[in-house]
C-alpha cells in the first residue's frame, strides 16, 4: 500500500477577518431591511416633525427673512383657525371636491376598461399605450390654453383639466396591473374551457384589481394637485361673480362693462392712454411679493407702462396690505402724484391695508 503525506500549508489573511456568526441578532437601531420596534419608529418620526418645525422657527426669526414670506408659527395657526372658522373655506372646498371627483370618475370611468384591455391584448396595448406614453407627459399647465378654446373657462374646463392630467396615467398603470397577473392563472382558465371575455373579466381582472385600486387612489391624489392649476383658469372672475360680493357682481353684469380674461401688462400695453382708472391688486405688497414674473406690473418699467396706459389725470389704485415707501417713490419717479389711504378689511374692523392712489397729471 503506498502511503504519501501532503504537507498542509496556513495561510494566514494579511489583515484579521472579524468572524461572524449566522445567529448573530441584527443591531436594534438601523437593521438592513428588517423591523424595529413600533415605539421606536413612531419616536423618530415626530423627531423629524420637530426638526422641521425647530429649523423653521430658527428661519422665521432671522433679520433677513420676510415675514411676509415666512410668518411665524403662531401667526399661521392664528390664520389658519380663522379660514376653518369661516363659512367661504368650506364652499370652497366643496366646489374643489366636486370638480375632483368629477373628473377623476370620468377619467376612472374611461381609462380602468381601456387599461385592462391593454394590459390583457398585446394590440390593444399597442393601439393605447404609445400615444397615452406620450400625452401623459404633457404638464397640464401647458393644456390650459387649449382647454379654454375648446371648454372655456367655466366648471366644465377644471372637470376636463383634472380628466386630462389623471386619465392617461391611470390607463397606463392598470395595463400594468393586468400584466402582473400570473400567466397560470390564464393557463388554468383556458385549460378548464373558459372563453377570452371570461378569462378577461373573471379571471385577470379580479386579480388586478388590488394594484388597481392602488393606481386610482394614487391617481386621485394627483388630481386634487391638478385642480389648483385648474382653478386658476377663471378664479378672479369667479370670485367677483360671487352673490355675496353685490358690488363686485352688480359690476360684472354692467352692460357697460367688457371681462377680459388675459394676461394684464398685454392689456395695458396694447391699450396706451385709454383708461380713466387702473385698479391692481399687490398681494401682500409690491416689494416682498415682486418676482421675476409680476414684475412686468410693479417694477419701474411696469410702473411706467401702467402710468402710458392713462388718460390725462387717470388714476392707478395699488392694495396692499401694508405701506411701502420704496414704492411710493417708484411710483412718483414715474411723474405720478400720490397719495396712501389706510383703510379697514371689513368696514370697520379687521385689518388696516394700504390704498396707494398714483394720479397722471393733468395736461392744459
Amino acid at each position: 500500500m503506498d502511503l504519501s503525506v501532503r504537507d498542509e500549508v496556513r495561510v494566514e489573511p494579511e489583515f484579521p477577518v472579524k468572524r461572524r456568526q449566522c445567529a448573530t441578532p441584527p443591531p436594534r437601531f438601523f437593521p438592513v431591511r428588517s423591523g424595529v420596534a413600533r415605539p421606536l419608529r413612531v419616536l423618530f418620526g415626530a423627531l423629524s416633525v420637530a426638526l422641521l418645525a425647530a429649523g423653521y422657527v430658527w428661519l422665521t426669526r432671522q433679520s433677513w427673512v420676510s415675514q411676509t414670506i415666512l410668518p411665524s408659527l403662531g401667526t399661521i395657526a392664528q390664520a389658519t383657525g380663522q379660514i376653518l372658522a369661516g363659512r367661504d373655506f368650506w364652499i370652497d372646498l366643496g366646489y374643489s371636491f366636486a370638480r375632483v371627483t368629477a373628473g377623476f370618475l370620468a377619467a376612472a370611468a374611461l381609462a380602468v376598461p381601456l387599461g385592462i384591455l391593454a394590459g390583457s391584448f398585446r394590440l390593444c396595448g399597442s393601439l393605447l399605450e404609445p400615444v397615452s406614453e406620450f400625452l401623459r407627459y404633457i404638464p397640464v399647465p401647458a393644456l390650459i390654453p387649449l382647454v379654454m378654446i375648446i371648454a372655456g373657462i367655466d366648471e366644465a374646463a377644471k372637470v376636463v383639466l383634472v380628466f386630462l392630467g389623471t386619465f392617461f396615467q391611470l390607463l397606463l398603470m392598470t395595463a400594468d396591473e393586468v400584466r402582473r397577473v400570473p400567466l397560470p392563472l390564464v393557463q388554468v382558465s383556458q385549460s378548464l374551457g373558459a372563453t377570452r371575455l371570461e378569462i378577461v373579466w373573471r379571471v385577470l381582472a379580479p386579480a388586478a384589481m388590488p394594484g388597481i385600486s392602488h393606481a386610482m387612489r394614487m391617481c386621485n391624489g394627483w388630481a386634487w394637485s391638478y385642480v389648483v392649476v385648474a382653478e386658476l383658469v377663471r378664479a378672479v372672475i369667479d370670485w367677483n361673480e360671487n352673490p355675496d360680493y353685490a358690488l363686485a357682481r352688480a359690476a360684472m353684469r354692467d352692460p357697460r362693462v367688457e371681462v377680459r380674461h388675459a394676461d394684464v401688462a398685454e392689456v395695458l400695453r396694447e391699450n396706451a392712454g385709454q383708461f380713466d382708472a387702473i385698479m391692481l391688486d399687490v398681494d401682500n405688497g409690491p416689494d416682498p411679493m415682486t418676482t421675476s414674473g409680476n414684475g412686468a406690473l410693479y417694477g419701474d418699467a411696469g410702473i411706467r407702462m401702467s402710468a402710458a396706459a392713462l388718460r390725462p389725470g387717470g388714476r392707478i389704485v395699488y392694495w396692499s396690505a401694508q405701506d411701502d415707501r420704496k414704492f411710493e417713490r417708484a411710483l412718483r419717479r414715474a411723474g405720478l402724484t400720490v397719495e396712501a389711504a389706510r383703510v379697514w378689511s371689513h368696514g370697520t374692523s379687521g385689518t388696516l391695508h394700504t390704498l396707494l392712489v398714483a394720479r397722471s397729471p393733468v395736461r392744459s
